[in-house]
């Protein structure tokens, strides 16, 4: 979605306080670039609506008391719920300042539509908000993050693999439910937003993210901002074609995408067709995938040869990555420890031979691991960053949040006077 140079400059100082409290308003300018002018007016907003906290400190000599800036932990409250690949759904609550205050998993199973489905997951988020210290009341909104093809600007899954196809207003029935604003985004980006929030160095404001499991998912910041789609679609990094005579359908229903190559399903789907073997169903993926890895590990030639082929895929999707867009770093997040360690020397091999000599080395890529915690927690972060761009309260109807009309379509009546009393 796309957002005004206001809510950018507001994201912007919001986020430099975060990293850097206390700091004082002249630091800003160093810390964000922007005009004093433009500090002196966020703040002093940000201050009269409660978001900023200022304390006077000393100084050496016998200067005036500096005023130092501090976020107010108490400002907001925000829920973030990310479905891990057990099943469980994760869900946290946190303070305007990122830190966790609550957390609760609860396994959702299976349901037999997309929409009982997303009754559940407001069922297990409702059950944790009730069971955690925050009062419902200081709760501002929800964010959820879902393995889907997702239109975060609506609130609609357009694609959920085991589901029944078709467009579903899942961030609607959750708000039903809850009563809250709910912004639902797919896992990647939502990965990506932790990776930025709270990752482990300071080159957090410009990286491309690459999630490799089951799946294969993109996602990427840009100064600081996540990178969207005109129609607030996320990137399908795993269904870009690769290959234009394959043999063996991805999920999606197409041929030569990528995640048939370079991922865990990928891994298994190839070794079985070697060995001549049906494809597992779905949902024995994750145990084909063990005995595949164990497999491979005792030098049996058809797993081997598949992890090898998954390595290389991989290095040559991002080594397109690289020449496309030349990203300041990338972080291959690897889902799976088995898959990590068994693709990343063809992957690196097939990463120098494809990118272009005037990149190469200069973004660096680094494998990580997954972190559970940190993916639920960067839900919440998700939902921060609306809170932070937008300190006002946000309007809310009897459907919940207020959601981008459908171009062309005319406002009721109701909306007509919510617009001209902002």
């Amino acid at each position: 979605m796309r957002i005004t140079d206001q809510e950018a400059n507001r994201l912007h100082v919001l986020k430099a306080i975060r990293r850097a409290e206390p700091v004082a308003r002249t630091e800003l300018a160093r810390l964000t670039g922007l005009a004093g002018g433009t500090i002196t007016e966020i703040v002093g907003d940000l201050v009269r609506r409660n978001i900023l906290l200022e304390a006077k400190s000393a100084t050496a000599g016998r200067g005036r008391p500096r005023v130092q800036l501090y976020l107010n932990p108490d400002a907001a409250c925000v829920v973030g719920a990310f479905l891990l690949p057990t099943g469980a759904l994760s869900v946290e609550i946190s303070n305007a300042r990122g830190d966790r205050l609550f957390e609760q998993a609860t396994f959702l199973g299976r349901a037999a539509t997309t929409e009982l489905w997303a009754q559940n997951i407001a069922e297990a988020i409702d059950a944790t908000i009730h069971a955690g210290p925050v009062q419902k009341a200081r709760i501002r909104c929800v964010g959820v993050a879902l393995p889907a093809v997702v239109d975060s600007t609506g609130g609609v899954i357009h694609w959920l693999q085991t589901y029944p196809q078709g467009s579903v207003p899942v961030a609607a029935i959750i708000e039903r439910r809850l009563r809250l604003p709910v912004t639902v985004d797919n896992t990647v980006n939502v990965m990506a937003r932790a990776e930025h929030w709270f990752g482990d160095d300071r080159q957090v404001d410009d990286f491309s993210l690459v999630s490799v499991g089951l799946g294969l998912g993109l996602s990427e910041y840009v100064d600081g901002q996540l990178k969207s789609g005109a129609h607030g679609i996320n990137s399908e990094f795993g269904h870009t074609k690769v290959v234009m005579d394959d043999e063996l359908a991805c999920t999606c229903g197409g041929k030569g995408c990528l995640g048939t190559y370079a991922t865990a399903y990928g891994v298994v789907l190839r070794t079985y067709a070697k060995r001549g073997n049906a494809r597992p169903r779905l949902r024995d993926l994750n145990e084909a995938f063990q005995q595949v890895a164990q497999d491979a590990a005792a030098g049996e030639p058809c797993a081997i040869a598949a992890f090898e082929l998954a390595g290389r895929m991989l290095g040559l999707a991002v080594a397109n990555l690289i020449n496309m867009t030349d990203p300041a770093r990338v972080v291959v997040v690897v889902l799976n420890p088995q898959l990590a360690d068994l693709i990343t020397a063809p992957f690196f091999a097939s990463l120098r031979e494809n990118t272009l000599p005037a990149l190469r080395g200069r973004a660096p890529v680094q494998f990580k691991a997954t972190e559970e915690a940190r993916y639920s927690h960067g839900a919440a972060a998700m939902m921060l960053e609306q809170v932070y761009r937008t300190p006002r309260d946000p309007k809310v109807g009897a459907g919940g949040a207020a959601r981008r009309r459908p171009s062309g379509s005319a406002p009721s009546s109701s909306e007509e006077l919510a617009d001209a009393g902002e």
